[in-house]
């Protein structure tokens, strides 16, 4: 299972173990809401508690025993650093608690696998690679960030794996 977690749009997707490139056997979700900014204490603790129900319910929906979390960009939002920093920390325990195995990995890692990256707009890049080699269009960035990091997980594994060249 490969997560991109954020607060208004955590993407999802289970990739089956040995996958052999068929896009239709990856079950995708995706899990989150905006929130004003003067929102109450009480909706931003719902907000986690609806992401953490929604992640647990697809892993145990697609029957996942390992998940792989992409690694906070906390550059692209300093202001939300803090509030990331709590979600990925609910998941992480709610994950463990369901029993599956989880490892986080940075997304320069992950999308390394998909070739050559651009030091610019590298996360746009990955997304067009990843549809050239045959992901659904319909597929929104965060499930395909998402599906990056699981591909690197299969990666590691030895199985499965979405590399350039299989294109």
């Amino acid at each position: 299972m490969g997560l991109d977690l954020s607060l208004t749009n955590s993407g999802m997707v289970a990739v089956p173990e040995f996958w052999c490139g068929d896009f239709s056997e990856v079950k995708v979700a995706t899990a989150g809401a905006k929130l004003h900014k003067d929102a109450t204490e009480r909706a931003r603790v719902a907000r986690l508690q609806g992401i953490r129900a929604a992640v647990v319910h697809f892993a145990e929906r697609t029957h996942a025993t390992h998940a792989i979390i992409e690694q906070y960009a906390y550059t692209s939002m300093v202001s939300h650093a803090h509030s990331l920093g709590e979600l990925g920390g609910v998941v992480r325990v709610a994950l463990i608690e369901a029993g599956l195995e989880v490892e986080v990995v940075s997304p320069a890692s992950a999308r390394k696998l998909l070739g050559k990256q651009p030091r610019k707009d590298a996360k746009i890049w990955a997304a067009q690679r990843l549809v050239a080699m045959g992901a659904p269009r319909a597929w929104p960035m965060d499930v395909l960030d998402a599906f990056t990091v699981g591909n690197w997980l299969l990666a590691e594994w030895g199985v499965g794996l979405l590399a350039p060249e299989a294109a």
